[in-house]
């Protein structure tokens, strides 16, 4: 996100007050040598266009598409439709949030998209083009290794993501400095998409899948538990996201709030995968084995609370990072804790409506509503935006559980 000649308390009233918002649609050209992208200029001609995003996807996380109309001419330092390769072309979203007179404005980056159709309608005005879009990973969940694909531990976990992302002409950015490695061999059937791999990789050592930041990278993010998440605009210094009623309300009054408890699981058992040898076969080991379970009285959805009645959800073959028995103890036990209040998360989802903000699916931000006698942290699982210069954002959002308040622990 780029800020331009703004001040903090500016730039709260531009958000929570009259503001003006524009899209532009911006063309990157992809250099597959170094895999990295390049803003060659803006896509004319566009009519409409709506972008999707969920947190929970496990592969590809953003969608959209746009309506074009090829131009007889390009305007000024714009580039047509049709003077493009579409499927080599990435596409930039930029929404601009701008107060009315034009003098306070920030850019919000939307990510990175490929084309992946295009069919066409015919008018009196020319050729229409509906473009689907699907973000920058993509092209890695496209791309599939030709033989049996093994993961061992002579590279570190990020090094083998990065070198999996360059086999498909993708740079992803990663934490060299990380040198954890898995504690067993990974090994991939011939067809798994390099994605998949990545996945898999990221999630032995705690990372979450694949990401595409705001300005279209590629990177991978550590899976920070949603409470322990930043609260503030990460280009916005000092900036709180906040969906608040009151003088400062920017969503609709008429909002969802849905609650669903019958199946909410109050145990979790994790079980790692087999410790195998270098010749790929189980040791005679027996699996680790840890688990996470809601005692908390006051929890509607506790061992207590339903007269002792156990709802248990199992991790099972769970890879871990390499390391000593009780830091793997650890890993395997946190993940249970991760799933438990995840799990306990989705009785608390909102729906709601409001007008757009630099905010993305993963974010967290402070939800209130005085009515109806919520306030609290919640995490954005879905993004839908209307693209156009009065379209709304639909946030999905999800109660963020305080783990100290649901969880007791057995480990073995």
């Amino acid at each position: 996100m780029t800020v331009v000649s703004a001040k903090q308390q500016t730039i709260v009233d531009v958000l929570y007050g009259a503001r003006k918002v524009s899209w532009r649609w911006e063309i990157l050209d992809h250099d597959p040598a170094t895999g990295i992208d390049h803003h060659i200029g803006d896509l004319c001609g566009v009519e409409k266009g709506d972008l999707n995003g969920s947190w929970y996807s496990p592969s590809v996380k953003g969608t959209g598409s746009l309506t074009v109309t090829e131009m007889v001419t390009a305007e000024p330092g714009m580039i047509r439709l049709q003077d493009l390769d579409l499927y080599n072309h990435r596409i930039r979203p930029v929404r601009t949030i701008s107060s009315l007179n034009g003098l306070i404005q920030f850019d919000d980056q939307r990510g990175s998209y490929l084309i992946v159709t295009a069919p066409s309608d015919w008018s009196g005005l020319g050729r229409i083009r509906k473009i689907g879009l699907h973000d920058r990973t993509t092209r890695l969940r496209q791309s599939k290794v030709r033989h049996t694909y093994t993961c061992d531990q002579s590279l570190t976990v990020m090094q083998w993501v990065q070198q999996l992302g360059m086999e498909a002409g993708e740079l992803i950015t990663v934490d060299l400095g990380d040198t954890t490695k898995t504690a067993n061999p990974l090994t991939f059937d011939v067809g798994t998409s390099r994605l998949s791999i990545i996945n898999e990789l990221l999630q032995t050592i705690e990372y979450h899948a694949l990401q595409v930041s705001p300005n279209g990278n590629l990177v991978t993010v550590r899976n920070i538990p949603p409470g322990k998440r930043s609260l503030f605009y990460d280009s916005l210094p000092g900036i709180r996201r906040e969906l608040i009623d009151g003088a400062l309300a920017i969503y609709e009054e008429t909002w969802t709030h849905e609650l669903d408890d019958l199946s909410t699981p109050n145990v979790v058992i994790g079980v790692a995968a087999p410790t195998r040898d270098e010749s790929e076969e189980s040791t005679d080991e027996p699996p680790l084995v840890a688990v996470a379970e809601n005692l908390n009285k006051n929890s509607p959805y506790s061992i207590p609370r339903r007269g002792g009645q156990e709802i248990v959800d199992t991790l099972e073959n769970e890879e871990l990072p390499a390391g000593t028995t009780e830091y793997q103890l650890q890993v395997l036990y946190q993940r249970c804790v991760n799933s438990l209040v995840a799990k306990s998360s989705p009785v608390a989802a909102v729906t709601i409506k409001t007008l757009p903000m630099p905010i993305r699916e993963g974010d967290v931000c402070w939800f209130r509503s005085k009515n109806a006698d919520i306030e609290g942290l919640y995490l954005v699982t879905a993004v839908a935006e209307d693209c156009s210069p009065l379209g709304l954002m639909t946030l999905t959002l999800q109660e963020i559980i305080n783990p100290d308040a649901l969880i007791g622990d057995e480990e073995q």
